[in-house]
């Protein structure tokens, strides 16, 4: 909290007070950029809770009791204080114009400051957490509490504004905790933090002379692994030429595939060139000697037989044509023949004409 002056006082309650209804008026510098009773208010936190104060009561000595409450902030605003030269809140109040007691004591200099009530976050100025949540306290270099997120509960007129007793309370969390409780708990936990930083440095200790000791194993591992590592990196060398050269001899067997399968393409060719014409040349045979036994196969059938129902053909024709014999008959003057066959062989018998 900061003392400030009172503007706007006249000489007399009734008469040069500035009255209106049942209000006097009054102005004056609510708190200033600075720090106060351990607490740290900038500028900029001025400004973003500046509105906070207006509609909040005027009351007396922070007693947030009905028969305290004198007057009501009308007005709130930044402003800078040109006895100080530095940036402040300005504020405008209307003050009971019943509260006799207040204005004369007002009216004759005996009280002439204020002091205002707010509630804020308490941040470390160091590592930017919260007070409580850090271990960081008064005895370190740059330490400050520093206000955030204030807002305003009140403004009291105060007769020592200095005392921190009188005009200030602190809320660090839902419960409250003064200034020694919060060191004591900070000492606490730095003791805790002291306790874990030996406890981590006997650790790393012990984890170095661990490693000392390890080191020349660890070494020897790695030479074993680097052996073993040249020794597959050579293996993997020869397995690659390896494997090259039968690429190579693949390549080459496969050309001279593609060369025999080109001949025996050919040779299967001239082969089939070979059966047909044997094929041709049987279906000939069966033809003209269908024609000499007279056998009565059509030229279609002759086609279509295989080549074994054609030798069979051509043997049993020939036979059939061996079997038969010339007769002449006894009843005609001519020359001519009966052809008769002498044949023991039943299919001949059937495949036998009579001209």
């Amino acid at each position: 909290m900061t003392e400030v002056q009172l503007t706007q006082i006249k000489d007399s309650i009734f008469d040069e007070f500035n009255v209106k209804e049942d209000f006097v008026h009054v102005s004056g510098f609510a708190v200033h950029e600075g720090t106060f009773n351990r607490i740290t208010v900038t500028k900029e936190e001025l400004e973003k809770s500046v509105n906070s104060l207006i509609k909040k009561p005027f009351l007396k000595d922070h007693v947030r009791l009905s028969d305290n409450v004198i007057g009501k902030i009308t007005h709130a605003e930044m402003r800078m204080d040109p006895d100080t030269a530095t940036p402040t809140i300005y504020y405008e109040a209307d003050i009971d114009a019943e509260e006799d007691s207040f204005l004369n004591k007002l009216n004759k200099g005996l009280l002439n400051a204020v002091s205002v009530g707010f509630n804020c976050e308490h941040i470390c100025s160091i590592c930017g957490k919260p007070v409580t949540q850090c271990t960081h306290w008064f005895d370190d270099d740059g330490f400050q509490i520093l206000a955030r997120n204030m807002k305003f509960q009140e403004l009291s007129v105060v007769a020592v504004p200095a005392d921190s007793d009188a005009t200030v309370h602190i809320n660090f969390s839902d419960d409250e905790m003064d200034f020694e409780q919060l060191e004591e708990f900070k000492q606490s936990r730095r003791t805790k933090m002291s306790d874990f930083e030996d406890k981590y440095t006997q650790v790393v200790e012990e984890f170095s002379n661990y490693k000392m000791e390890k080191n020349d194993e660890i070494t020897q591992l790695k030479d074993e692994f680097k052996a073993k590592e040249e020794e597959y990196e050579m293996k993997i060398s020869d397995k690659v030429e390896e494997a090259l050269a039968l690429k190579t001899e693949a390549e080459k067997l496969q050309k001279e595939t593609e060369a025999l399968n080109e001949k025996v393409a050919g040779y299967e060719a001239k082969f089939a060139e070979i059966e047909e014409a044997k094929l041709s040349e049987l279906r000939q045979q069966v033809t003209q000697l269908n024609e000499e036994v007279k056998a009565g196969l059509e030229v279609e059938e002759i086609e279509n037989l295989s080549e074994k129902m054609l030798h069979r053909y051509v043997d049993m024709f020939t036979n059939i044509k061996q079997n038969t014999v010339k007769v002449k008959p006894s009843n005609t003057a001519d020359d001519k023949y009966r052809e008769e066959s002498f044949s023991d062989d039943p299919l001949a018998s059937l495949l036998h004409r009579v001209q």
